[in-house]
C-alpha cells in the first residue's frame, strides 16, 4: 500500500471499534475515497497480502473498508464471500466483526434461520455499547424480520414468541437511539417500521413522515433514501387498511355466525313445536278412539263430553309447552291465548257430560 492509504488506516485505528465514529470513518472511506486508487489498493492487499500470523490493526481496518464498499456498491455475493472466508481471522479479536456479519445478513436473510439472526443482533448490540448505529442496526433486523420472514414456515409459536419479545425490546431501544441523536431522518423511518408492525399505524406514519421531511437533501444518496422511505410508508398505509379491512370482516363473520346460530335456535324450536303438536295430535286421537269405545256403551253424550274434554286438555298442555320454549317473550299472548281456548273447551266439555 501506498504512505498514504497507509496513514488513513492508522488514522481509523486509533479509535475504539466499539464508538459509532470508528464505523462513521470507515463507512466515509468505503463512499468517498480519499484517492482514485484507494479502493484497489485496499483490494489488493487484503486479496493477497494478509497473513492470519502476522494480522495488524491496519489490515482489519482495509478488510473492513472493503467489505463496506461491497456493501455500499450492493455486491451482496463480494459481500457475503469476504465475511466467510476472513471469519476465523478477525471474528475473535475483533468485536465490529459482528457488526459487519450482521449487516451481510440483513442483506441475505433467507440464508439464515430467525434464531441466528436474532442471537448475533442481540449479540451486536450488547457488545458495541458506543455504536448507535448498531443499537439502531438490532432495531432494522427486527424490523425486517417481521416485514420478510414472519410468514415463513419456519416461524413457529416459539420462534413467533421469541421474536414478539425483541419487538417490545426493539421499540424501547430505537426511542433512546432518537434521544442521542434525534436529526437523523433514518431512525425515525426505523421507528416508523417496528410501529407498523406493532400495529401501531398512525403513530408509524408520522414517523416515516418525518423521515421524509429531515432527510439531508445534500446527500449523494437523497433520492434513494426519501424512496425507501415512502415505501416503508407505502406499506405502514397498506397495513393499516388491510387490518381495518380484517376487523371489518371478522365483524361481518361474527354477526353471521350469531344469526346462523338464531336460525338453527329457531329451527330447533318450531321442529320441537311440530313435534309436540304431533305428539298431542296422536295421543288425542288414540285417547279419543279409547274413550269412544269405553263409554259409547253407556252414553254417547258423555263420550262425546270426554272427547272434548281431552282436546281443551291438549290445547291448555300446548300452551304450556309454548311458554317453556319461549318463555314469556312477544309469543306469550299467543300461547295465553290457546290456553284460553283450551281451558273454555275443557269447562264446555265437562258441561256437555253433565247435561
Amino acid at each position: 500500500m501506498t504512505p498514504a492509504t497507509l496513514n488513513e488506516l492508522t488514522r481509523i485505528g486509533k479509535l475504539s471499534e466499539i464508538t459509532r465514529r470508528f464505523e462513521v470513518e470507515l463507512v466515509k472511506m468505503a463512499t468517498n475515497p480519499p484517492h482514485e486508487a484507494f479502493i484497489d489498493e485496499i483490494r489488493n492487499h487484503v486479496d493477497n497480502e494478509l497473513n492470519a500470523a502476522e494480522i495488524t490493526n491496519e489490515d482489519f481496518i482495509a478488510y473492513c473498508i472493503l467489505v463496506n464498499y461491497q456493501r455500499r456498491m450492493k455486491n451482496y455475493e463480494e459481500e457475503e464471500k469476504y465475511i466467510q472466508t476472513y471469519k476465523h481471522m478477525f471474528m475473535p479479536s475483533h468485536p465490529f466483526f459482528i457488526h459487519m456479519e450482521l449487516l451481510a445478513m440483513m442483506d441475505n436473510l433467507d440464508a439464515y434461520t430467525v434464531e441466528e439472526i436474532l442471537e448475533l443482533a442481540d449479540k451486536n448490540c450488547k457488545q458495541l455499547t458506543r455504536n448507535i448505529g448498531a443499537k439502531h442496526a438490532y432495531c432494522e433486523t427486527i424490523a425486517m424480520l417481521y416485514e420478510n420472514r414472519t410468514d415463513r414456515t419456519d416461524i413457529d409459536e416459539a420462534v413467533a414468541g421469541n421474536l414478539a419479545a425483541h419487538l417490545d425490546k426493539a421499540i424501547y431501544i430505537i426511542d433512546k437511539v432518537i434521544s442521542e441523536s434525534n436529526d437523523y431522518a433514518k431512525y425515525y423511518c426505523t421507528k416508523g417500521r417496528l410501529l407498523a408492525v406493532n400495529k401501531r399505524y398512525k403513530e408509524a406514519i408520522l414517523n416515516i413522515t418525518k423521515a421524509i421531511a429531515i432527510e439531508d437533501s445534500s446527500r449523494s444518496d437523497y433520492t434513494l433514501r426519501v424512496n425507501q422511505y415512502q415505501i416503508h410508508l407505502q406499506q405502514a398505509k397498506n397495513l393499516q387498511a388491510l387490518d381495518k379491512t380484517e376487523q371489518q370482516l371478522n365483524e361481518k363473520i361474527q354477526k353471521f355466525e350469531a344469526i346462523i346460530e338464531q336460525q338453527s335456535k329457531d329451527s330447533l324450536i318450531k321442529n320441537m313445536e311440530y313435534l309436540g303438536l304431533f305428539a298431542g295430535i296422536i295421543s288425542f286421537t288414540i285417547g279419543s278412539i279409547g274413550i269412544a269405545s269405553s263409554v259409547a256403551a253407556q252414553s254417547l253424550a258423555a263420550a262425546a263430553g270426554l272427547i272434548i274434554v281431552l282436546l281443551g286438555a291438549l290445547l291448555c298442555v300446548f300452551a304450556g309447552f309454548g311458554v317453556i320454549l319461549h318463555g314469556l317473550n312477544r309469543k306469550a299472548f299467543r300461547n295465553l291465548a290457546v290456553f284460553i281456548m283450551g281451558a273454555v273447551i275443557v269447562l264446555g266439555g265437562v258441561h256437555f257430560c253433565l247435561m
